[in-house]
């Protein structure tokens, strides 16, 4: 009598091929999350060190290199599958400690600023529209988009070398906000920019 067994991973739990295959696609998305923004702050490192700098941590400089080993490095082995488990466990943590550092988002109602800004005319904290596929035009694609930046990118708004931009920013939202009637203009597009 003949018998099937199904292969064992490394860890020594027996999986089947749908399970390797779907543990394949979530770690090639979950990588996904990590991978860009690890590039990300490489690319705009001294971006990404006025930002940790703004929300008042120490040793700004080492805390971005962590983030980029984090994101990047600990990333790619998770899309490899190198140490799934402890990789697993390393970014959790990171994505923690991140959420309680830099993203207070429970501080905020956020269905209280998305209505507003549609009341307003604004736009919203993220969005999705129809539109014509950039590589195919014969073709619509959905695009999700992040409101909330009004400059290319959060450089601007952190990097000495884009001050220029900035201030004119500022000027622009202060004359939109005193063309729309806001009580003090000037200081309210202080604390928008």
């Amino acid at each position: 009598m003949a018998s099937t067994t199904a292969p064992m991973s490394s860890s020594g739990v027996t999986t089947t091929s749908m399970q390797d295959v779907l543990a394949l696609v979530g770690r090639i998305l979950i990588a996904y999350l990590f991978i860009p923004a690890g590039i990300g702050k490489l690319m705009g490192f001294a971006g990404t060190v006025g930002y940790i700098t703004s929300a008042g941590l120490p040793l700004p400089e080492v805390a971005a290199v962590i983030a980029i080993i984090v994101e990047l490095g600990f990333g790619i082995a998770l899309l490899l599958g190198f140490k799934t488990r402890i990789v697993a466990i390393v970014l959790a943590v990171f994505t923690v400690a991140a959420a309680l550092a830099f993203h207070k988002y429970w501080a905020v109602d956020v269905a209280k600023v998305m209505g507003e800004s549609q009341k307003k005319f604004g736009g919203s904290v993220f969005g999705a529209y129809p539109g014509d596929d950039a590589k195919d035009p014969d073709h619509y694609v959905i695009t999700l988009i992040q409101g909330g930046l009004g400059l290319p990118d959060r450089d601007y708004y952190l990097d000495a070398k884009f001050a220029v931009q900035k201030t004119a920013y500022e000027a622009y939202v202060a004359k939109l906000l005193t063309l729309s009637g806001w009580a003090d203009p000037a200081a309210n597009a202080k604390a928008i920019v």
